[in-house]
């Protein structure tokens, strides 16, 4: 306990209290997490702040959920993933790495939001995932901050299914300069710049993000897109697709690798045999795995430069001069290098 956090960590037994009643009454943000599997994330904001109607679209049952407590609006994120019996450690689900959630929701930034949406659906029946329709799309989605990345790893939210749903983000506005700002107070009326100043000196809690919301009203388009809509069988399906574009561009980035790999060594070939040679007339059980492993490497070569019957010519008379060496010819087999 300090006086900004309290952490609780339980082997056995669980807290004393009821969470959303400490988190109303002392705290804004609040993190569970478990090791069969529970994840919640919870923030409070001050009363007034958040936009309702806005947030409805993104709300699931108890697994997205906005209600109200001590006068104060708490939105929690609540999920039963698989279990993963392990020990887990705080820096996995730092509630330091999400707070910043909070201040962009507060700002209309509802991207957190919106991917807790996407694994909400995922978790649900898949006869029934038909039924849910997509929210607003929120912009900025192409490019996470820490925080979502952060987010999408704790709720463990496949990241091709987050491609998938970014390709209907747009990008986000740019943020608002001191100078374009210093205009929009310039421009409030004088009443209401008055107004801000007495809620200031009254010590008002999210002033700050009341001002910046209300200039940016006349400065800026809403952050979040009109779009949405799309069902959850297309996302998915899109993003198997990611998947497989993804894998399928690895795979040739792999045998770019491999075959640069093999035209190095072709360059080298006679010094490889002989350093198989050397390593093989050792007694150093180590140094008869690497020579077992270059020679692995000599037939890959053998494949590409389509030299088998040499290769092959060569590893049988190695097989000849080390043939009473039992452990070493086990080795070979063991390699397919007959």
């Amino acid at each position: 306990m300090t006086a900004s956090q309290a952490i609780v960590t339980y082997e056995w037994g669980d807290f004393k209290h009821d969470p959303r009643q400490v988190l109303a009454r002392f705290f804004d943000a609040h993190l569970y997490f478990t090791n069969w599997g529970t994840r919640v994330l919870m923030f409070r904001f001050p009363p007034g702040l958040l936009d309702p109607d806005a947030l409805v679209p993104y709300l699931m049952d108890d697994l997205i959920a906005l209600s109200p407590e001590a006068k104060t609006p708490i939105l929690g994120f609540t999920f039963q993933l698989e279990p993963k019996w392990e020990w887990i450690e705080d820096e996995d689900g730092s509630l330091a790495r999400l707070v910043s959630l909070r201040d962009d929701i507060l700002a209309g930034d509802y991207r957190c939001i919106y991917l807790a949406w996407l694994k909400a659906v995922c978790l649900q029946d898949p006869d029934e995932q038909a039924t849910f329709e997509e929210p607003p799309v929120p912009a900025g989605l192409r490019r996470l901050t820490p925080a979502l990345h952060q987010l999408a790893k704790f709720i463990d939210l496949d990241p091709h299914l987050i491609k998938s749903a970014a390709a209907a983000s747009p990008a986000q506005a740019p943020k608002l300069s001191e100078a374009a700002l210093r205009r929009a107070i310039g421009n409030l009326p004088r009443g209401e710049a008055d107004d801000f100043l007495l809620r200031l000196l009254g010590g008002e809690a999210g002033l700050a993000h009341a001002l910046r919301r209300r200039l940016q009203a006349d400065l800026l388009a809403p952050p979040t897109a009109d779009g949405g809509g799309r069902t959850i069988e297309s996302l998915l399906a899109a993003a198997e697709q990611i998947k497989r574009d993804e894998a399928k561009q690895k795979a040739a980035a792999a045998e770019k690798r491999r075959i640069a790999d093999l035209e190095k060594l072709a360059q080298t070939e006679e010094q490889a045999w002989q350093t198989v040679d050397a390593l093989l007339a050792e007694t150093r059980w180590k140094a008869h795995e690497q020579a077992v492993t270059q020679l692995q490497q000599l037939r890959g070569l053998a494949d590409y430069q389509k030299t088998g019957a040499a290769f092959h010519r060569r590893v049988k008379q190695l097989r000849a001069k080390h043939q009473s060496r039992a452990a070493l010819m086990k080795r070979f087999d063991r390699a397919g290098l007959a």
